[in-house]
């Protein structure tokens, strides 16, 4: 006697068995999981982050506070000053667009507390901090859904923020 498909199409029992003997066969027989261990890489209280090729060394960077992090090993380089104001931080959201065109990820940021956003030039090869260039102040800006691209930079409009 056949069995049906979900189509209506009768099909032969050999074909369940089958396929239920190779569906068990590769759950015996795959992978572990991926192994992953947890490391503190910096005990701030920064909200946010952002991955990115900071030093353009093939190797994710994390980007997060006043500090970036050169991946694999986690080295820890300042980047920037952010202030503490009304026991909160001033970095509420980052991302890591190339903005300037020297080929180098740069960093924007906002910060709902003293309601501005701004981006932080990537020293490049020079090292040392960034150049902090103001993008817009007094207007409660968050990142959200909505598509815009501040004056004079070349944000790509995958980034995108509006103001709250």
């Amino acid at each position: 006697m056949g069995c049906s498909n979900r189509w209506g199409e009768q099909t032969e029992p050999g074909f369940r068995w089958s396929f239920t003997l190779a569906l068990a066969a590769w759950a015996v027989t795959r992978p572990a999981e991926i192994p992953f261990a947890l490391r503190m890489i910096d005990p701030g209280a920064f909200e946010t982050c952002a991955i990115a090729d900071i030093n353009r060394d093939g190797h994710p960077d994390i980007v997060s506070g006043e500090n970036w992090y050169e991946g694999p090993k986690w080295i820890k380089h300042p980047f920037w000053s952010i202030e503490y104001y009304r026991n909160a931080t001033e970095d509420l959201t980052d991302l890591a667009p190339e903005v300037n065109g020297d080929g180098y990820l740069d960093v924007i940021s906002s910060a709902s507390d003293r309601s501005r956003m701004w981006w932080n030039e990537n020293p490049g090869a020079r090292g040392g901090a960034s150049k902090e260039h103001l993008i817009e102040a007094d207007t409660g800006l968050s990142f959200r859904s909505k598509a815009c691209r501040p004056e004079g930079l070349s944000i790509p409009p995958a980034f995108s923020c509006v103001a709250t």
